[in-house]
């Protein structure tokens, strides 16, 4: 997997913040040209999701779930949170607004970008809180648990390198409506509409259909609960609709994680995603720390000296 650039705030390198839309290797789905970027906010964004309605099984309630007082939140380190504590891009120029069917709190924000001011409805997490959900998803893992008592820098430096493919895969940005605008190659900005987490308009095939805020795939969801006895994975590929663009399926799994892990200590996406990448990549429990490591920095794509520089 490649980590993904582009530009932050209005304009800067394209090596400094990173987010999928789609598909690394398909750069331009459904972009959402710069006239339709011009004409306004509402005529750019997708009909509503019919997840937005009250009743659908994600949002049953549209009320804030209470935290577990038996499961009090862990407390981050904060060599995790640092790593992720830039101030997400998108938020320039942001309101609070009401989102039907999100009880919690999100912002209407307004930034600029190279083609135009773009908007978008947010549901951002805070580093503390992301950084809560790598700690937790750590600890859920076993080639990566037993690494907390005996090698606790590699421990540390498994989590850092996960915090460093939030901030380059989402920038902690979780676009609720709107539009994202991406430079994932370098040289051409465009504004992808989203839809609860999810791009719309993926083509099919996979990877395709990331989910925010960890760049979730459907293989990673499905390879997981596979292996875990939760569904075969045949039944999960077939429910959310393994390779087949976007789907109402996955939209609902990617916002209804989102919201069940808002105030929880909590999040099964990054278990998951953590999971599939060291099972793709041979790691057991019987491997090293610095293998587990080794392991990360090769499946996303990245560098110690991307740790280096996001965790300062």
């Amino acid at each position: 997997m490649v980590a993904h650039r582009l530009f932050a705030v209005v304009v800067i390198s394209a090596s400094a913040f990173g987010i999928a839309a789609c598909s690394a290797e398909v750069a331009e789905v459904a972009p959402l040209e710069v006239a339709d970027a011009a004409a306004g906010y509402a005529d750019a964004l997708p009909a509503p999701h019919p997840l937005l309605d009250a009743g659908h099984d994600a949002r049953e309630a549209a009320t804030p779930l209470p935290p577990d007082a038996s499961k009090p939140d862990p407390v981050p380190p904060a060599a995790v949170v640092t790593c992720m504590d830039a101030k997400p891009y998108v938020e320039e120029k942001c309101v609070p607004v009401t989102v039907k069917g999100w009880p919690y709190p999100a912002q209407r924000c307004t930034y600029g970008s190279p083609i135009g001011a773009l908007t978008v409805d947010v549901a951002n997490p805070s580093a503390s809180r992301v950084a809560i959900w790598i700690l937790s998803a750590a600890r859920a893992v076993p080639a990566v648990a037993q690494l907390e008592k005996s090698d606790p820098a590699h421990f540390l430096v498994a989590m850092q390198i996960m915090a460093v493919d939030v901030s380059y895969q989402s920038g902690r940005i979780f676009p609720l409506k709107g539009i994202i605008g991406e430079d994932m190659s370098g040289s051409h900005y465009i504004g992808y509409p989203f839809t609860d987490g999810v791009a719309d308009n993926c083509p099919s095939g996979e990877p395709h259909a990331y989910c925010r805020i960890n760049s979730l795939t459907r293989g990673m969801y499905c390879d997981y609960r596979g292996a875990h006895g939760l569904e075969t994975v045949a039944a999960c590929r077939a429910r959310v609709g393994y390779a087949q663009g976007d789907t109402q399926a996955w939209y609902s799994e990617c916002v209804g994680n989102h919201l069940a892990s808002w105030s929880s200590p909590d999040n099964p996406h990054f278990v998951e995603k953590l999971w599939a990448l060291l099972h793709g990549a041979g790691v057991t429990t019987a491997s090293t720390g610095a293998q587990v490591v080794a392991a990360l920095y090769s499946e996303l794509g990245l560098k110690a000296s991307d740790v280096a520089s996001f965790c300062k």
